[in-house]
This record gives structure tokens, sequence and C-alpha cells, in this order.
């Protein structure tokens, strides 16, 4: 009786150590890369929030990995873009992967990705191509999403929390995204009668450059601005943007939500945005991973509108708000300035020039002349370098505070010098007068 006793008993423990084993092994991992255009605040925020998402959806037999070698930052440049995309394609130990922000999913697809693409945070995929007929995404390994009517929500909102008679529209250039955006904005205003005023201009590497688009935008003389995602600024960049736009009284209505808000533009209609869109697409991650062609996930995301207002913002801006308007909005406070950490002079001086767009189109000529330098010096044409200097004539810097480009000089000087071989030709082109 005792040896069958101890028989069962060691039975039934290797069937406990081979069921463990095998439950062991039957964990499924997947592994996901991640793919962006450049660095920006809120691909971090909603990147975490989808993994966040992602966890808490998935059964314990599968674990996400993500390999760093997976993980790609194109620097806001589109030549550096389309080569990471091409260095995915070649990855073999991966499974899937997040394309946040513009460009990245086009590249990928160009590149002959064929794994699954999540593409994320995209401002319009129907202007960029990316869906067909009956909204159904171009490549079967893809899936986006949109929110239906969502730029007509955000302009309806936004005409009624503010008289707009003359509207301004910065959306990131990418393909034909800003005129498709446009086009439809104009549309909505001679719906509801009022204007509308683009400007789309570049730095030296082709991307969008929302300084020097609004320089262009705001002698139109515009009493409000609608703003795509502010892809290519970091977050200095951002505030001062909207400190620029405070200082100068004109409300900003953004289309992303709580981050943008808090750092100071006026209103949005997209406040808990971010978190819809974590979570829309951790569920089709996980549909993906049990087996659904990435192409026939929905690709609708109906989200409610959530309106958020700065207050401060509001009334830098002096934007008379209806009364109603505290009832259905979401009030947001800002930071009173006395409680701000003083910049440094250098930080002040570097952003003094960041926002000025007269001085960033002179160090573009600077650039220019520079990168043609080197074709200068294998064919013999006349030698081109060139000088800058910015300085701040105000040692009180606490001034500069109030206005950043205030008592400013900038010089510049472009310098083109030639020398011929034959002592007897030899000459000297005259400098141009600075």
């Amino acid at each position: 009786m005792y040896n069958k006793f101890n028989s069962l008993v060691s039975i039934l423990l290797f069937t406990f150590i081979v069921t463990s084993s095998i439950t062991a092994t039957t964990v499924k991992k997947i592994k996901i890369g991640f793919f962006e255009a450049g660095k920006y605040d809120i691909h971090s925020i909603l990147r975490d929030e989808y993994f966040k998402q992602l966890e808490s959806l998935l059964p314990d037999s599968i674990q996400i990995i993500t390999i760093p070698e997976g993980y790609r930052s194109a620097d806001w440049n589109r030549p550096a873009s389309k080569k990471m995309a091409g260095e995915l394609a070649r990855l073999k130990n991966i499974d899937m992967i997040l394309a946040i922000g513009p460009w990245v999913v086009q590249d990928l697809l160009d590149a002959g990705f064929d794994k699954p693409i999540i593409g994320m945070h995209q401002f319009n995929p129907k202007a960029e191509g990316l869906t067909i007929a009956n909204d159904r995404p171009k490549a079967e390994n893809l899936t986006v999403h949109f929110r239906p009517g969502k730029v007509a929500e955000d302009i309806r909102a936004l005409t009624k929390l503010m008289p707009v008679e003359r509207l301004g529209v910065l959306a990131f250039s990418s393909d034909d995204t800003a005129n498709s955006v446009y086009n439809h904005i104009k549309a909505l205003g001679d719906q509801l009668g009022f204007k509308v005023f683009s400007a789309t201009e570049f730095d030296n590497e082709g991307t969008f450059a929302f300084y020097k688009s609004y320089n262009t935008l705001k002698k139109k003389h515009v009493d409000a601005i609608y703003l795509g995602p502010l892809w290519g600024l970091n977050s200095l960049d951002i505030e001062n943007f909207f400190e620029m736009l405070n200082k100068e009284k004109v409300p900003s209505f953004t289309d992303e939500g709580s981050l943008l808000i808090r750092v100071g533009a006026t209103a949005t209609n997209n406040y808990f945005g971010l978190i819809s869109e974590a979570y829309y697409n951790a569920y089709k991650t996980l549909e993906i991973i049990n087996g659904t062609t990435p192409a026939d996930l929905p690709i609708i995301l109906r989200s409610n509108s959530h309106l958020a207002i700065n207050k401060h913002s509001a009334k830098l801006c002096e934007l008379k708000m209806r009364a109603d308007a505290y009832n259905s909005y979401e009030i947001i406070g800002a930071e009173n300035n006395s409680d701000i950490t003083p910049s440094t002079l250098s930080e002040l001086v570097s952003r003094a020039i960041s926002q000025n767009p007269k001085i960033l189109s002179q160090i573009d000529l600077l650039d220019a002349a520079e990168a043609q330098n080197a074709i200068a010096k294998s064919s013999y044409k006349p030698q081109i370098y060139g000088d800058a200097a910015y300085n701040y004539t105000d040692n009180n810097y606490h001034h500069n505070l109030s206005n950043s480009s205030e008592k400013e000089i900038f010089t510049s000087a472009l310098h083109i010098s030639q020398t011929l071989f034959h002592l007897k030709n030899s000459k000297r082109l005259k400098q141009p007068k600075h």
C-alpha cells in the first residue's frame, strides 16, 4: 500500500512538473519596435500610455518585449527617416512596429516593411494617402485611425468660443496634408462667415518651420490661429511659441490636448484625446497578436470631444468669453510668471534668436552659403563664407522676460573671394558692403 501511495504521489508530482513546464513554454513573446519622425513630448506621453494600456489588456500567455535595435527617431529630417525605415525593414527579430507622427508610416511602406504597422497620431491619414476607398488602409499590414469630422468640430468650437473674422492655420506640411487641411477649413470658413489664411515655410532641411510660417502668416492680421500638432518643436520652443502668441494677443486653438493647453495654448477640443488614442491602438495591437489582419481592423475612432481653456492665456489675449463657456469647458489655470525660475542669459539669447524670424532667415542664408562653399572649392568658383554675431545690450537680463528680442544687436556678413593661379591674371573680387 505504501509503495502504491508513493507511486501515485510520484505520478502526480511528475504530471505537475510537466504541466508547469509546458505552461511556462507557451508564453508568446512579441517584439515591438518604435519609429518616430523626431522627438516630441506628446509622442513620449502617448507611447507610455499605449504600453500601459497594452499591458493591462494582455493575458499572462503573451509578453511584450521592446527591442533597443528596433527604436528609431529621425530628428525631423525626412532623408534620415527614409534611411531608418530601410534599416527597420531589414531587421529580422521584430514582430510589429509602432509608428508615430508624420512620414514614418509611408517611409516604412516604401522601404518594404512587411510586418504589422500600428500608425498612431497621424494628423490626417486620408490626406496623406494612407487609406483607400471605404476607409481601408492602403496596405494589408497597416492600421491607422482617424476621427470623422474632428477638424469641423474643432472649428465650430473655436468660433463659439471667440469671434473670428480672419483665421490663421498652421499645420505641419507632410506631402499633401497641409493643403488638404487648409482647403477643408477654408470651405468651413465660407460656411461660417470668416476668411482663412495659411503659410508654409521650411528650414534648410526642408522641414516645416512654425516660427517662420507664423511670421509670414501674421502679416495677414489674423485674429486667431488653429494649430495641428507642433511637430519639430521641443518643449522650450513650444512654450516660447505660445508665449509669443499670447504677447501678441493672438488666441490659439490646438488640435492636440492637455499638454499644450497647460503650456500656453488658449483652447482645445481634445483634452483627453491621448488616453482614448492609446487605448484604441492597444486594443488593436492585441487583435493583431491574436491573428487579425491589420487592414481588417476598424480605423474610425469615435471619442467624445472635451473642451478646455487655459484661463491665463485667454486673459493675456484679452479674450472675452461668454458666461456659458465656463460651464461647458474645462478651465485650466496657469502658473504665475513670478514663480518661474529665471533663465540664464545664454538661454534668453538663444530664445531671442529662435523667436526672431528675421534672424533665422539670415542664419539660413549663411548656412546655405556654407553648404555651397564645398562646391566652390572643387570647381574654382569664388569662395563664400560668412559670420554672424548676436548681442544683448541690457545687463539686467530679467527685462528680457517681457520681450525676448528687446535691445538686441544682430550683425551678419557674407564674404566672397576668388584667386586665380596665373599672376598676370590675379585679381580679387571686391567684398560686398556690410
